[in-house]
């Protein structure tokens, strides 16, 4: 057993888990468990220790701190250690400690063993090569190749860092070395035994990853191979891993990569085998509805609305019970309400899930009673906390087993929910009927277009028009930001000293005041090739810039380094990666950079939000696509001009303009910041929503249809017919 599954065997995750993060972070100690044996005193109290920081219902930091402390006595304590380390960002501190591990324990195989797992997933070939071939006992002056150490890695089980590294390897690797170290790999997914748990991984890393197809389809083959005939569950296993293998999207899908997935949903929907649940059937971060949402299907959207479509139709045929209508709904109950009874109402949202907490707190408590359904435990956050003292009624469900959390949210009897279904635990429960009103606010329409979803609540400056080209599910575009911002627990009136600014720089970037910092804080998913070659521009008009990208730990992020490496060439050298932040750093590193740099196509919303709350500049290009204007709708709506482009020329520029021309830079700051009270806790956007809100139930009562509600009426007279297919234009 891996130790990712004994983990989640003795502490079922709890909340939100990015799979994404799993390899990277969580596979580590996957690997101490399955080489630690368990006569080792501590390990039992150290995993529980683990799990608990895991868990996000404790300052994790805390304990990592706790664990970089333990009295290294013995292999499994420095093993430990070393992981606490890793997860503080202290990479080098925590290889250290392992090799002392090795040094100290010469004759122990399994902080060796772990020691190689740890540098196979991070692809750390050299660093491992140069020190095995030091110590005592070595062959002197044997080299280990890079296709040496992954066979060593693949031949002690340790099996995703190769279709982790893909790329990477592949690139560095002699061609014909690297052919033989594909077959190796093929052979040892036949001759190992592998469990179910870690053959999903395989797939879906590998098609995430969009590694070669060819030698995926092979990896597919002798995963199913491997299943076919096991034991009485075989049928549902390689059921399962035709699914992952079918329905997983490349990290940046193209049209050719949809209409497969559209396709595949078809066929599995035509001939299913019944499942369990999704989430633990499939993986606990498995949302194709997040990679479809992606330039091709966003610009062409009847593409999108026909694969939420299509994936409604498979998710439905292969989990029957998602396909679910709550009594209360079925029975009318919404007719039979008095005037005098209150609207229940529940917001199901992750607790980690900024500026909504205050738009259920602040409902009118003589028309709402509002229930916050909260995904599994509390986490320990000032959001988290927020979420629970704003509702009258918390209600946990569980995060890992959607049909329990459906039956859980029905129990409540709700007439509304607005939820924010981008993970998992709140997309596949919300398929299902279990409200008379069911609503999306504050993220990008995730179920735009499936059956049991009735509005997507918006903010009208900041969509794509017309609303008909792009969205499907009714829409609510309020003339206000939607949301509750609240005001800052960071001081915005404080202006960095030089000396503070410098030492943030040198800190987080190991960068001097010469250097031009151009920040992108928006996630690696949001950077689009079509950055890349505004990126190159950008580095080539300023020899003093140096660009900065956030979250290196997230898997895309691979992807993302690779794209740039072959764009930017030499000035790749140029590009900074950091890991995710704490909120005190990122809010310090936006405060000390030169420029920060909105993405593009797809731009910021909360991120830009915060920055602009800061008042820090960001260059923005709007395209008319979903999320597309909100940070150039947020300059327009406080009354902000000079940093929205028109095109990626003058999007430079301004970029070029803000990094260098200080004086201008510190203007716009001042500006902004003066500014940003506009949309701070605003008591007018917060009445137009409960207006949305109580002019939707009142129409529901009336068994009418939902209808488009915009400038603060419903447009039933501007019906539009159904979406078409798109001609294959994009939409600009």
């Amino acid at each position: 057993m891996s130790l990712y599954n004994l983990i989640k065997k003795l502490f079922p995750l709890k909340g939100k888990k990015a799979l994404h993060g799993f390899y990277l972070k969580n596979n580590l100690l996957n690997s101490i468990t399955r080489i630690f044996r368990p006569n080792h005193i501590s390990s039992d109290d150290l995993i529980k220790l683990w799990q608990l920081a895991e868990s996000g219902t404790v300052d994790a930091n805390k304990i990592y701190q706790r664990l970089s402390k333990l009295r290294r006595v013995n292999p499994t304590n420095y093993a430990f250690s070393a992981l606490g380390i890793f997860r503080l960002n202290k990479v080098t501190t925590a290889y250290e400690i392992m090799e002392k591990g090795i040094m100290t324990f010469p004759k122990d195989e399994s902080i060796r063993l772990y020691y190689l797992h740890v540098c196979s997933s991070r692809n750390d070939y050299a660093r491992y090569a140069e020190f095995i071939t030091k110590q005592p006992g070595a062959d002197q002056g044997s080299e280990i190749t890079l296709s040496d150490f992954y066979k060593k890695a693949i031949s002690s089980g340790e099996m995703i860092g190769f279709i982790v590294n893909f790329s990477e390897i592949k690139r560095h690797c002699d061609a014909v070395d690297f052919a033989l170290l594909k077959e190796f790999f093929l052979v040892a997914l036949s001759q190992k035994p592998i469990s179910l748990q870690n053959a999903k991984n395989i797939l879906f890393l590998g098609r995430y990853l969009d590694i070669e197809n060819e030698f995926y389809l092979m990896v597919y083959d002798r995963l199913k191979q491997s299943f076919q005939n096991l034991n009485e569950n075989s049928q549902k296993s390689v059921y399962i891993l035709k699914i992952i293998a079918s329905l997983t999207l490349p990290s940046v899908p193209d049209h050719k990569a949809i209409n497969s997935f559209i396709e595949a949903c078809k066929q599995l929907a035509a001939d299913p085998i019944t499942l369990t649940e999704p989430i633990n059937d499939i993986l606990i971060d498995w949302a194709p509805w997040q990679y479809l949402f992606s330039l091709p299907a966003i610009a062409h959207p009847a593409t999108y609305h026909r694969a939420i479509a299509a994936f409604e139709q498979f998710a439905f045929a292969t989990w029957p019970g998602l396909n679910y209508i709550s009594a209360h709904v079925t029975e009318k109950r919404q007719v039979q309400l008095q005037r005098n009874q209150k609207i229940r109402i529940g917001f199901a949202v992750h607790d980690s899930m900024p500026m909504m907490s205050g738009l259920l707190r602040k409902l009118d408590s003589t028309i709402f009673h509002t229930v916050f359904l909260r995904p599994g435990e509390a986490g320990s956050s000032k959001t988290a906390q927020d979420w629970i003292g704003s509702a009258d009624e918390v209600v946990e469900y569980s995060p890992v087993d959607a049909l329990s959390a459906i039956k859980t949210i029905s129990s409540q009897n709700l007439d509304i929910i607005i939820s924010g279904p981008s993970i998992v635990a709140i997309f596949f429960p919300m398929l299902a009927r279990l409200a008379p009103l069911q609503m999306v606010l504050l993220e990008p329409n995730w179920t735009n277009g499936v059956t049991n979803a009735d509005y997507y609540i918006s903010w009208r400056p900041a969509e794509p028009v017309p609303s008909r080209d792009f969205y499907k599910t009714a829409v609510s575009y309020l003339e206000h930001p939607p949301y509750w911002i609240e005001k800052p627990r960071v001081n915005t009136n404080r202006n960095f000293s030089t000396k503070a600014r410098n030492e943030i720089r040198k800190k987080l970037l190991n960068c001097t005041p010469e250097d031009h910092i151009y920040l992108c804080p928006n996630t690696p998913p949001k950077i689009n090739p079509l950055m890349d070659d505004m990126f190159a521009k950008l580095l080539k008009a300023d020899p003093d810039a140096k660009i900065v990208i956030l979250r290196k730990d997230l898997l895309l992020c691979k992807t993302l380094r690779m794209r740039l490496q072959k764009k930017l060439m030499q000035d790749f050298n140029r590009c900074i990666f950091l890991p995710t932040l704490t909120k005190k750093d990122a809010h310090a590193l936006l405060m000390s950079v030169d420029c920060c740099l909105d993405s593009f196509p797809q731009c910021g919303m909360s991120s830009s939000f915060d920055a602009i709350l800061l008042g820090v500049p960001v260059i923005t290009l709007p395209f008319n696509i979903p999320f597309g204007r909100w940070t150039a709708a947020i300059y327009d709506y406080i009354g902000v001009s000079g940093l929205t482009a028109q095109d990626q020329n003058e999007y430079i520029q301004l970029a070029l303009r803000v990094a260098n021309d200080v004086e201008w830079r510190e203007q716009k700051a001042r500006e902004i910041k003066e500014k940003a009270s506009l949309y701070v806790e605003s008591t007018v956007a917060f009445e137009e929503f409960q207006k949305f809100i109580i002019h939707a139930w009142e129409r529901k009562l009336r068994d009418f249809s939902p209808a488009n509600w915009i400038h603060g009426e419903w447009q039933e007279s501007k019906t539009t017919p159904p979406l078409t297919e798109s001609t294959g234009e994009a939409v600009h």
